[in-house]
């Protein structure tokens, strides 16, 4: 029934979505399932939570400078985006007010407008490979498609070696506990080290002991050997 009382998500470029399950959870499961567009614009209140959305971000770097060219390729960007949602999230970015930000993925203002593949989760990006030009959305989607694949090379932002890359990814796994459970699991890894620091100490004075023990018998002069009994027949 039309008629009935529902909440409806609309969106640029993507066919309405009608909801009518009027139940507390069920409301709240859509609601975070839809928090982005299909096309996410991109500025100092949406960074953290596309950032964070754990999902590679097709961006349109757009220019004010070259409207014209930054109008066409943004709408290049929603058949794609419609095509590989779930797979990867369309964003778009004003690159002229952002422009120092973008220098982080090799891009410069004269490069603008432009497409990017960002990897915010791994710190690392796609760039569009040097002479090729996406004119189609087929293009800009074949390409994307090989991203996913593996095929196209990426650029990493941090070295394999830099501690903050696997701090990053310590913090991402220790946001799915609850503060209880953090909690809990700090009480039992420090009984657990505390344990095994008792235990090392343990084994490092019995081993002590056992060393001062061993000095202590090495230092003590052997006992004198008994004399050698006399044969009395030859003595006589």
């Amino acid at each position: 029934d039309n008629a009935s009382p529902c909440v409806l998500y609309l969106t640029r470029g993507d066919t309405a979505e009608r909801f009518s399950q009027f139940d507390l959870d069920a409301l709240e499961a859509f609601v975070k399932g839809h928090k982005f567009g299909l096309v996410t614009e991109i500025n100092a209140d949406s960074f953290g939570p596309v950032a964070e959305n754990g999902l590679p971000v097709l961006l349109a770097v757009l220019s004010k400078q070259r409207d014209a060219a930054s109008k066409e390729l943004e709408a290049k960007i929603y058949a794609p985006a419609k095509a590989l949602k779930g797979t990867f999230l369309a964003a778009k970015i004003d690159g002229d007010r952002y422009k120092r930000f973008l220098t982080r993925y090799g891009l410069s203002q004269k490069q603008f407008p432009c497409f990017i593949i960002v990897d915010f989760e791994n710190e690392r990006y796609w760039s569009v490979p040097s002479g090729k030009s996406l004119v189609s959305v087929n293009e800009i989607e074949a390409w994307v498609r090989d991203v996913a694949e593996g095929k196209q090379p990426y650029t990493p932002l941090v070295a394999w070696y830099n501690p903050r890359r696997y701090m990053r990814k310590v913090s991402k796994f220790m946001r799915r506990f609850s503060d209880t459970q953090i909690m809990i699991l700090t009480v039992v890894a420090s009984l657990f080290g505390a344990g095994l620091l008792f235990m090392c100490f343990t084994w490092i004075e019995g081993d002590a002991d056992g060393m001062y023990a061993r000095r202590e018998d090495n230092r003590t002069p052997p006992a004198p050997s008994a004399p050698a009994a006399t044969d009395k027949s030859k003595t006589e």
